[in-house]
């Protein structure tokens, strides 16, 4: 039986408040968070999530200050630092390259693939 756009929008309710934090990463991050970028400047930047709409839930922008290089996935943490709470890692989509060094502005989404 699926579930219902409101018990969807409810565990994405839930979710948001375990992944506070997004990070950028050069490569796969993997189940622990790996490949995280360490350019001078850059942290993970603070989520602020908005409510949960029909299986989505969308963040508002972040910006991080990058070094000149090619990034490809974001990660979901429960922390502003260190290795622990690490949420998971998605694909951007498509790669951002920057060169020199710069700013990549990501807004974060989560939600079901399907309502099926």
């Amino acid at each position: 039986m699926p579930l219902l756009t409101s018990e969807r929008d409810w565990l994405l309710d839930q979710e948001k408040q375990r992944c506070g934090f997004i990070s950028l990463h050069t490569g796969d991050p993997g189940t622990t968070g790996t490949t995280e970028c360490t350019s001078p400047g850059y942290s993970r930047q603070p989520v602020s999530w908005g409510a949960a709409n029909s299986g989505i839930v969308t963040g508002a922008e972040v910006t991080f200050d990058v070094a000149s290089g090619t990034y490809t996935h974001v990660g979901l943490w429960g922390t502003s630092s260190g290795s622990t709470q690490f949420r998971g890692g998605f694909n951007a989509g498509t790669s951002m390259t920057v060169a020199p060094a710069g700013k990549i502005k990501v807004t974060p989404v989560l939600g079901f693939t399907s309502l099926a």
